[in-house]
């Protein structure tokens, strides 16, 4: 019988474990933990390593020493570049919804206004 042990925080899904009655010899080297953990990176390793080190990062990057950090994000983000390709650079609007929207046209070009007060880029 299966038994649901964990869930997956990458993905969410459930990681179940063998649970039907055995000696304890059959969980020997950590007992109930070590199989629920043997099911866990069993599951994990179905996930591309790019992944796994961008959900750790994420999850742990406040305990990283700020000099480490932009090392361990570019070094993570590159092999994702590489896992996606180049989804992340496309736009999330085209040229003709950008111009033949008044809302998304006012964004952008907010977006591109300097805001600084002493801003010489508006200037006559």
């Amino acid at each position: 019988m299966q038994e649901k042990a964990a869930i997956c925080e990458i993905c969410g899904e459930e990681i179940w474990i063998e649970a039907n009655p055995a000696p304890a010899s059959s969980w020997a080297g950590g007992g109930i933990q070590a199989v629920v953990e043997r099911a866990a990176q069993e599951h994990l390793s179905r996930h591309p390593t790019a992944v796994v080190e961008r959900f750790l990062l994420r999850k742990h990057l406040d305990e990283l020493a700020p000099d480490v950090r932009p090392v361990a994000v570019k070094q993570v983000y590159s092999q994702l570049r590489e896992l996606w390709g180049d989804e992340d650079q496309r736009p999330v609007y085209s040229i003709e919804e950008a111009l033949g929207s008044m809302p998304v046209y006012r964004l952008w070009c907010n977006a591109n206004r300097c805001t600084w007060e002493r801003c010489r880029h508006t200037a006559p």
